[in-house]
């Protein structure tokens, strides 16, 4: 595929997008306020006339994994102003929590030659930077034309997403051509990258920003949800982390069976999408599980079953209260999430089989020996309740995970150095 026909059928996919806004507008209203910004119209005042760093991070995971580099860019900016864009409202309201007003926030544009355009004369950014696997044909070519730079920072590319990208052709090639840098996760994300056409001086690999999480200054914000969720430290806690459609009824039912062994055990259970709260509550509670959410702002009773975390940017805090956690988006074909949050705070991990987005993470976690991958017939419920009776296992487990993620620290100073190039006067 070209990129001319690519921004014809962006033009013409317009209407669809919107549609699709206003349509998940229903449940969440910010996906109505990106209507116009989206298109590059009624954008927020600069504030500032000199050249801007422009980072997009797509929704939470992303913005949770560059949150890091973002605080350690903003000390660096003098008076450079750095812009987030997002495309989810969670993403938004996590960017929001996290940075205020110290930086600039608006809705990544529909990557049409136009929406693009407007986009770019209004911000008129010094630097471009990417995240993980967002590669945008139109923005980056626009980016090119400007002589402005694009980054790909913490990349990473699995071997589904690659074929996928493969199957663009020239469009893909032209693409990842653009890019001034590609900063990868792993040796096997370099050589996907390289095989779609990078090439060798464009491309390094440097680790995941994702090993440098700051657990100590995590831990105060833990021993305060701890005293919430089990007071006197008396609940053996199961975090199930980032959920999805079709995989919450396997956990709660893998819980049932754990509860059977471990009366005491609490499930901590937080969907990968906030909005979908409703929709878990009823099925726990159809389930004959007694459940509180987190938004009722008051302590766990000893009676409740499951904790429904439906609040934005407590997931990390959860995971350290954790005697075992449980990775999400692994029991259906979602590719897995992120289980370094867990493992940074010596937190067993438990997955299923999916992880392909994570595979490299995962292959290494648990050949170290902190994490455990399902087979695809093995039974949740079953590991669960092995694991609970193991208490040596999984203090092993933990150990070893936490001093793997250790090892692995770094990636956050190389890539922050790396975009500080860029802008450096």
């Amino acid at each position: 595929m070209t990129r001319f026909l690519y921004s014809i059928l962006m033009r013409l996919s317009v209407p669809i997008v919107l549609a699709r806004l206003l349509w998940r507008s229903r449940r969440n209203p910010g996906y109505r306020a990106q209507l116009r910004q989206r298109l590059g119209f009624d954008l927020p005042v600069t504030g500032s006339s000199g050249p801007m760093v422009w980072i997009h991070a797509v929704s939470v995971g992303e913005t949770l994994a560059v949150a890091p580099l973002i605080e350690s860019l903003l000390s660096s900016l003098g008076e450079r102003r750095l812009l987030v864009t997002s495309t989810t409202p969670t993403g938004a309201a996590q960017v929001q929590r996290l940075f205020g007003d110290r930086v600039l926030r608006t809705w990544f544009p529909i990557d049409t030659p136009g929406a693009v355009r407007r986009h770019l004369d209004h911000w008129q950014p010094g630097v471009v930077v990417l995240v993980e696997t967002e590669i945008w044909p139109n923005l980056i070519h626009g980016c090119g034309l400007r002589d402005c730079p694009v980054l790909l920072v913490n990349a990473r590319l699995s071997a589904r997403s690659a074929r996928g990208y493969a199957r663009l052709g020239d469009l893909s090639r032209e693409a990842i051509g653009g890019l001034r840098h590609i900063a990868c996760q792993s040796r096997a994300d370099a050589r996907r990258f390289k095989m779609l056409g990078g090439a060798s001086e464009q491309i390094s690999v440097v680790g995941s920003i994702k090993y440098d999480i700051d657990i100590a200054q995590l831990k105060d914000g833990r021993d305060a949800l701890m005293a919430i969720i089990s007071p006197g430290n008396r609940r053996w806690i199961l975090v199930a982390a980032s959920t999805h459609p079709g995989e919450e009824e396997i956990v709660v039912n893998a819980f049932k069976d754990l509860k059977e062994q471990r009366p005491d055990a609490l499930l901590v259970l937080a969907p990968r999408h906030p909005e979908r709260s409703n929709a878990v509550a009823k099925l726990v509670q159809s389930a004959g599980l007694r459940l509180m959410r987190r938004t009722e702002s008051r302590p766990v009773a000893s009676y409740d079953d499951v904790l429904l975390l439906d609040t934005l940017g407590e997931l990390a805090l959860a995971q350290g209260t954790a005697r075992l956690a449980f990775i999400g988006g692994s029991l259906v074909s979602r590719g897995g999430h992120n289980p370094l949050e867990a493992a940074a705070w010596g937190v067993p991990v438990i997955s299923g089989a999916s992880v392909d987005n994570f595979a490299t993470i995962y292959r290494d976690l648990t050949r170290t020996g902190g994490a455990l991958v399902l087979q695809p017939k093995e039974n949740l419920g079953t590991c669960l309740v092995r694991l609970a009776a193991d208490e040596e296992r999984l203090q092993s487990m933990g150990v070893a995970g936490q001093r793997w993620v250790a090892e692995k620290r770094g990636a956050l100073d190389l890539q922050c150095a790396l975009i500080q190039s860029y802008y450096s006067d």
